[in-house]
């Protein structure tokens, strides 16, 4: 079944601001306004979609450091201090403001980050892929979200994706390809399938080639539905 990392890809998504991290200083990248009001699904989850217990949490993160290293270039796993478990929306904000503590632009939204385009020397991209190892392992994202989703959650989110999401980048002036019903979007999604319909990515390419649209997209129409489709509530 898809994974909620292959469903987002490198796409920004989310909301709200972390207890104990500061609000974001990018006040030139605030989101165009739409005139779409909040998504409400017809229905909620029937149970809270992460279960992991924090002694499984601490097990599943301290297993994937050596991975994360190497995914940066690292090779060694530096010491980092963790700070506190992050969420599928507020994760972004937290690696936003840590990041940018360490004197890099960024700019967070939901779980995602985003960062402009630079051309760098090669001993400063190494500072900058370490920076961004050690504030993803300070603000981890907790492993009980990184879990496939579930029928339920995919259909929630087929759901939000044709109420909301298209309506909500047509508004931009971006156009995407119409829906396969949800049944045959589902069955794709579990397949994994190289060719699911995914309006972000779309979007993505048609509107985001610049760094600041990219954070507009990505703050004007996030990607998944945050909370809801965690069956939280918020």
């Amino acid at each position: 079944m898809l994974g909620l990392a292959v469903m987002v890809g490198s796409v920004l998504v989310g909301c709200s601001s972390p207890t104990g991290v500061p609000e974001s200083t990018s006040g030139t990248l605030a989101p165009t306004p739409t005139p779409l009001g909040q998504w409400t699904p017809s229905h909620r989850l029937s149970e809270q979609a992460a279960t992991a217990s924090d002694e499984e949490a601490r097990r599943l993160y301290e297993e994937d450091l050596p991975r994360l290293a190497a995914l940066e270039g690292l090779s060694e796993v530096p010491d980092v201090e963790f700070v506190r478990w992050t969420f599928p929306w507020d994760r972004g904000q937290a690696q936003e403001a840590c990041m940018r503590e360490a004197g890099f632009e960024s700019a967070g939204q939901g779980q995602g980050v985003n960062y402009p385009e630079t051309d760098m020397p090669p001993s400063q991209q190494a500072i900058k892929n370490q920076a961004i190892f050690e504030c993803d392992m300070a603000y981890p994202l907790h492993p009980g979200y990184t879990r496939a989703f579930s029928d339920e959650q995919l259909g929630l989110l087929y759901d939000y994706f044709v109420e909301w999401y298209v309506p909500c980048v047509t508004g931009l002036d971006v156009t995407v390809s119409l829906p396969p019903t949800k049944e045959s979007w589902m069955a794709s999604a579990k397949a994994s399938s190289n060719d699911l319909w995914y309006p972000p990515n779309e979007a993505e390419m048609a509107y985001a080639w610049t760094y600041e649209k990219r954070v507009n997209l990505a703050r004007t129409c996030p990607v998944e539905p945050s909370m809801a489709i965690w069956g939280e509530e918020g």
